[in-house]
């Protein structure tokens, strides 16, 4: 059985956030299979959990030869770890899928102070998530079993009414062990020696998420300075 792949839907190959994101996974040893998006209609667009669902089970599916997957956004993302300290953390969260979090509670706010008071990153983000191939399918059949289960609802809309029910059905990387939403995180972010640390729970995550089209600059500047005082 193979270790783990990166699995990511772009509409075009040649954006520069991508072909960074895939020289980094390439540099670290990791597998990646690039989905065209603009040939496969049923992947859709516009996020609805119906899409989440049909997607995950998709890949679960076609690489059920990997014993772990991480299913990742591809024009927002990068990559800043090696596949050994990759591979310990999805060793760690093996039953589960666990998704990114974030410190927006989007779509509907109303619903934060339902949620539970872990940190800053609480809420749910739809853009990363790791797991074995039958956590996801497992997770999609709660999800599409789960009452409130409509298909035309946004997929993070419907993964905070989880975490706001306590369901046991939703996990997400609130320590951002992993995955580090940017959307408002620049207080807490840091480069030692060019790879990302979260200076509120003392961790150091693998993958960063511009999520909502967070600016980024800042983020380069910081992780540029890093390797120049580290060399200096």
């Amino acid at each position: 059985m193979k270790d783990v792949i990166v699995i990511t839907g772009v509409s075009t190959q040649e954006h520069p956030w991508f072909l960074s994101y895939r020289d980094q996974l390439f540099n670290a040893g990791i597998d990646m299979h690039v989905e065209n998006i603009s040939n496969v209609a049923w992947l859709g667009r516009g996020g609805f959990i119906s899409e989440k669902v049909n997607l995950f089970r998709y890949f679960a599916k076609l690489f059920s030869q990997y014993k772990f997957l991480v299913m990742s956004d591809g024009f927002d993302v990068k990559f800043f770890g090696t596949k050994d300290q990759l591979m310990t953390r999805l060793v760690r969260h093996e039953g589960i899928v666990l998704h990114a979090a974030e410190k927006n509670c989007y779509p509907d706010p109303t619903l934060a102070p339902k949620i539970a008071e872990v940190g800053p990153w609480r809420f749910a983000n739809g853009g990363l998530s790791m797991g074995m191939p039958m956590a996801y399918l497992k997770w999609c059949d709660e999800v599409t079993n789960h009452p409130r289960y409509t298909p035309e609802i946004l997929d993070q809309h419907f993964m905070n009414i989880l975490l706001a029910e306590r369901s046991g059905i939703q996990f997400i990387d609130y320590l951002t062990e992993t995955f580090f939403c940017l959307y408002g995180g620049y207080p807490e972010l840091e480069f030692h020696n060019g790879k990302p640390h979260n200076t509120h729970h003392r961790t150091d995550p693998l993958f960063v998420h511009a999520n909502g089209k967070w600016d980024s600059i800042e983020m380069i500047m910081k992780y540029t300075r890093s390797l120049e005082n580290n060399n200096g």
